[in-house]
């Protein structure tokens, strides 16, 4: 019973870890957009960083824990 209340406890752990790495993931790439905004497009930078925003779009499925 208590490793599996470790257990639980870690995994909340991880999720809010998560939660905030996602969250520092979409502020810099949001500052990186609009620093680049007028700018012309090299490399395709706002196509990838719509595809990072769409691939953390999953973490927004989980309950914040704040």
């Amino acid at each position: 019973m208590v490793l599996t209340a470790h257990l639980f406890w870690y995994k909340v752990e991880l999720l809010l870890y998560l939660e905030r790495l996602s969250y520092l993931v979409v502020i810099h790439t949001l500052d990186r957009e609009r620093k680049y905004k007028n700018k012309p497009n090299l490399g395709g930078e706002a196509e990838q960083s719509a595809g990072l925003l769409s691939s953390l779009s999953f973490l927004s499925s989980y309950p914040s824990f704040w």
